[in-house]
């Protein structure tokens, strides 16, 4: 029996008892976990870890395991904003791509995705589900639209005019033509209207703006939000703390993804106290805002879910709650629901 194969009875067996936590796991072990769970499960699947900086080669190296296994679901990454909530400034608009596809994903129809969140990712209000679901668009040849309408759906979604169209959450708009770059897809996508409406939908090359035999000619698409606090400013515009606090758009929090969802916590202590450095972050930024602008922006707690609203939902038994991967010690010799898993493939 491979390597791999071992590791897939042993995780099949401990998910199927029920196992709270899964012990004396060392380094690239706990991904290999991860992987073999989303290869025994059939729903979407959260990976928790403690820092943004774990997320890219965290990512790059499940997609690899994941195709050893035989196993096909996209993978993304749920980062936090890695901004100062209080200075005036958006975040990167390639965070707010990453994000709003890993939340749409999570409640979306479709293939189940393996999402990798930091825990300043996973800390962060945003919109509830129902927003986003409510901000996709769905997009079939063949059916009654306008250009005009297409462009205003892109827009209330978050998508900038830009021409031409470079990068993800850019869309133009030239007469009987929408442009427009999905934030989970790899090629911008062109749609033709005609008397009857849609014509054709086609992916196209961002250097040549032209479509090739090679490329996708879809007849329908489904594009999810560019970022996830709908309704709220992006152009040049400020972090939304400046909104008013609880105002809808950003006061759900990551519990209200989690129906349905498996969840995977590596490491707890690292993660709590990565969570613990966010919140402290936060709160340090707002007592050091000097402007009446910023002191008059959204407090810390409208921002941030609350750590121990967090814990206490991870912490209920699984399916519901997390899966902890621990490297040492299965939380003390004796730990209910525990069990160690000497996973080296």
């Amino acid at each position: 029996m491979s390597g791999f194969e071992t590791l897939l009875s042993a995780v099949r067996a401990r998910r199927e008892a029920g196992v709270r936590r899964v012990g004396r796991l060392f380094g690239p072990a706990r991904l290999a976990v991860a992987a073999a769970w989303a290869r025994e499960s059939d729903r979407p699947l959260l990976f928790l870890t403690a820092h943004d900086r774990d997320l890219l080669t965290g990512a790059a190296d499940l997609e690899v395991l994941l195709a050893a296994l035989g196993a096909t679901r996209p993978v993304l990454r749920l980062p936090g904003p890695a901004v100062n909530p209080y200075a005036g400034v958006a975040p990167h608009a390639e965070v707010l791509a990453l994000r709003a596809t890993a939340l749409s994903a999570l409640t979306a129809p479709g293939d189940p995705p393996l999402v990798l969140a930091s825990a300043a990712g996973a800390l962060c209000r945003t919109a509830g589900p129902d927003r986003l679901r409510e901000a996709a668009i769905h997009i079939r040849q063949g059916t009654d639209a306008a250009p005009a309408g297409v462009a205003a759906q892109l827009t209330a979604a978050g998508y900038r005019y830009e021409d031409p169209v470079s990068g993800p959450g850019d869309f133009a708009r030239r007469g009987g033509i929408v442009d427009f770059f999905p934030v989970d897809r790899e090629h911008p996508v062109r749609i033709e209207f005609g008397f009857e409406g849609i014509e054709s939908i086609r992916e196209f090359e961002v250097d040549t703006q032209r479509a090739g035999d090679h490329l996708a000619r879809p007849e329908a698409v489904s594009v999810p939000p560019s970022w996830e606090w709908i309704g709220a400013e992006l152009d040049e515009g400020p972090h939304p703390a400046f909104r008013l606090p609880g105002s809808p758009g950003f006061d759900s929090g990551l519990d209200a993804y989690l129906e349905g969802v498996e969840v995977i916590l590596e490491e707890p202590d690292r993660f709590w106290d990565a969570a613990e450095a966010e919140t402290a972050r936060v709160v340090e930024t707002r007592l050091a805002a000097r402007e009446f602008r910023a002191r008059a922006a959204a407090p810390p707690e409208a921002l941030l879910t609350p750590i121990e609203a967090l814990r206490q939902r991870l912490e209920r038994p699984p399916p519901t709650g997390a899966v902890e991967l621990r490297e040492l010690e299965a939380a003390g010799p004796a730990a209910a629901g525990s069990e160690d898993l000497p996973a080296r493939p």
